[in-house]
């Protein structure tokens, strides 16, 4: 078994992307522009999954931006492109 299940300092809790127009005033601050969104939210959390890397792979200038906006140590887990998954059948 992995060291990193037998740390629980490794335990990481987040949710499947930070964008949602519905968690604005409920998760979000009302005034908070969308740009900041991924900075509020790790603040709260320590993961993320990236959903668009589904449709397409992320430039590496988005890349740069996600990281600048989280703290040392955030962890962000794409999901594998489409074309891998289903369209190729994980072959």
């Amino acid at each position: 078994m992995s060291d990193i299940l037998a740390e629980p300092e490794k335990v990481r809790v987040g949710c499947s992307g930070w964008s949602y127009k519905d968690w604005v005033g409920g998760f979000y601050p009302a005034d908070l522009p969308a740009g900041e969104y991924l900075s509020f939210y790790s603040k709260f959390f320590n993961c993320v999954e990236i959903d668009s890397s589904f449709y397409r792979i992320p430039s590496p200038f988005m890349i740069e931006q996600w990281k600048r906006k989280t703290p040392e140590g955030f962890l962000f887990s794409p999901k594998l492109p489409k074309k891998i998954t289903h369209d190729n059948k994980l072959q």
